[in-house]
């Protein structure tokens, strides 16, 4: 099944198809509904349906819709449809399944039907009711669907109902799906979970970081990146986040002027270190983890430059970058931001920033490995600082002076093409983060800092013995950060949502906590 990916449909292309697909199968190959000018059949029951589908090169190529909530459609069929069923049982119904012709050899059924047994690990249902076509009693009875009550719909498209206990399902997917493996979920800050797609780019052919192939990846990476954030200039080094800021205390030490820091968590301290490396000379304000700045009480005059963080990963705070740029501006200060944390997990416009890090892992979902500078201003060379943190030295070489992964560049190449429409990725992350919240409050879990101050992408939660509550969490395959010395001191642990999070993976880290 390797050509294949089976998953939760998410994205409005996918949801797209699946409309389509409805009508090839339930109006024109099987004449339940009358036919429409757009050629597209959208369930009564859609904005309630989870559809498990099966892709290859972004293409649907099967599909089935799950529902749990009642009135199902068999309900309006069968009146006092209970009676028909057994007793005790939390059912589920299965609707819409349909493979496209070319692709109906048993593959694609396999994939769904495996992806449903992971789904029932979430949801927890023990009965699955269906209305099958009588084109293909034979397939549902081998998979150990029981008929009941009657024939519904019409006489062009009868229908038989069936039900199948969990028991007898799992019977019958033991015979014809392979053993699966034990499945995991990525809600580290980095490494973050990888799309597959970004995963084959990284698995190519390594080639040269001096022939043009490679000189048009990195400007194509380039481009993306000041695209997404208004950025006019960019620089990709191999390197970490933290070779991101080393490069950002680089430049501000050659202003050889005074400025002030600003910090409210772990990493708002650890740029505090950068710039007393760089022998920086700035005066500090410090607010305790997880509470807000002031702009109007915390930036007075007479400062050069500013650096703080967006997005404070240790709390999950998300500062107020707009308030504190227009203080900045009016004072002419320079604004100097890591936004490491903060790319990819919100709209962040860097185009009146003087300085700004990032890199190819967290929310631009790439592997880790590549640091980035973001810039409006024109940056010459410096003899004065080291040359593999001097970007203006890159420029001047044509942003390649040493050796470099194309691997690392074409992986990050394919992450942030997810970026060219930037609005629809960010309403996503945020369905997603607004779920997580919602359904963990649920559960009684109290949040360091409250939505309205949180990136949508972090979570930190104080939990007694933190280090055995993750590792109880690791033991059920869902992994979250907790070894990080600040964590460990605070009994914190850390959920994120920086890579490519799964509606499913969400289920079963919710599913942990209940």
């Amino acid at each position: 099944m390797i050509s294949y990916t089976f998953k939760i449909a998410e994205s409005e292309a996918e949801f797209d198809q699946i409309f389509e697909l409805n009508y090839r199968t339930f109006v024109d190959e099987i004449p339940q509904h009358e036919k429409n000018e757009c050629g597209k059949l959208v369930d009564k029951f859609h904005d309630e349906n989870t559809y498990l589908v099966c892709l290859k090169d972004g293409t649907l190529y099967g599909m089935m819709a799950l529902r749990d909530i009642r009135p199902f459609s068999l309900d309006a069929k069968i009146p006092n449809l209970d009676q028909y069923l057994p007793t005790g049982r939390k059912p589920l119904e299965i609707r819409l399944l349909s493979v496209v012709p070319e692709a109906r050899t048993g593959q694609v059924l396999k994939g769904l039907l495996a992806l449903l047994v992971n789904y029932n690990q979430i949801k927890n249902w023990d009965l699955g009711v269906i209305s099958a076509t009588t084109r293909q009693l034979k397939l549902y009875t081998h998979l150990g669907f029981v008929p009941f009550a009657y024939l519904v719909g019409s006489e062009a498209a009868p229908y038989q109902p069936m039900y199948i206990e969990l028991e007898a399902f799992k019977k019958s997917t033991q015979k014809i799906l392979p053993r699966a493996e034990p499945r995991s979920y990525n809600f580290l800050p980095g490494p973050v979970a990888i799309s597959a797609e970004v995963a084959t780019a990284f698995g190519m052919h390594p080639i040269s970081h001096r022939c043009p192939e490679f000189r048009g990846i990195l400007k194509s990476c380039e481009e993306k990146l000041c695209r997404l954030t208004q950025a006019r200039h960019a620089v990709i080094s191999l390197g970490s986040g933290t070779l991101a800021n080393e490069m950002v205390a680089a430049q501000i030490s050659r202003l050889g002027r005074k400025g002030v820091k600003l910090s409210n968590g772990e990493f708002g301290d650890r740029l505090i270190g950068h710039a007393e490396r760089f022998g920086l000379e700035f005066d500090l304000v410090v607010k305790p983890w997880g509470e807000i700045f002031n702009p109007d009480q915390d930036i007075a005059p007479g400062y050069d430059w500013l650096w703080m963080v967006a997005c404070e990963t240790s709390t999950g705070m998300k500062n107020d970058l707009e308030e504190i740029a227009e203080r900045c501006d009016h004072f002419n200060m320079k604004l100097c931001i890591d936004a490491v944390s903060a790319l990819g997990a919100y709209d962040i416009d860097l185009a009146n920033t003087y300085l700004a890090s990032g890199s190819s892992g967290k929310s631009l979902a790439a592997y880790p490995g590549l640091a980035v500078v973001l810039y409006n201003h024109e940056v010459t060379s410096c003899g004065e600082i080291p040359v593999s943190l001097d970007i203006g030295y890159y420029s001047e070489k044509g942003k390649i002076p040493f050796t470099h992964s194309s691997n690392l560049v074409e992986a990050f190449s394919k992450a942030l093409e997810k970026f060219e429409a930037p609005k629809e990725r960010y309403r996503k992350l945020e369905r997603q983060s607004s779920r997580l919240r919602s359904e963990l409050e649920q559960c009684g879990v109290e949040f360091l800092v409250d939505s309205q101050k949180s990136s949508p992408a972090v979570f930190t939660i104080a939990v007694e013995r933190s280090l055995d509550v993750a590792a109880e969490l690791e033991s059920k395959g869902i992994f979250v950060a907790s070894q990080s010395d600040y964590l460990i001191e605070r009994n914190w642990i850390q959920i994120c949502l920086m890579g490519e999070i799964t509606e499913d993976a969400i289920g079963a880290l919710v599913r942990c906590f209940e």
